[in-house]
């Protein structure tokens, strides 16, 4: 993976962050509904595997920028 790969990726999974805290907003207070099981998946769930995916990225962008030092 290209490093502008990565970066896209992480600003895809924070777009995704951003959508789900918009979904749940809208919900609750535009449309005056409850919290239900969809608010709770988006926001925890959602967040724990994007958070997991972010983390896996910036780990795999470290280990590249340390494999382009070691290389020069």
């Amino acid at each position: 993976m290209e490093k502008k790969h990565i970066d896209y990726a992480v600003v895809g999974c924070l777009f995704v962050l951003v959508a789900s805290v918009m979904y749940a907003i809208i919900k609750l207070y535009v449309f005056f509904q409850r919290v239900d099981i969809s608010i709770i998946l988006s926001n925890i769930v959602l967040f724990l595997i994007v958070s997991v995916v972010i983390l896996f990225l910036l780990k795999k962008r470290s280990n590249i920028e340390e494999d382009e030092l070691l290389s020069d």
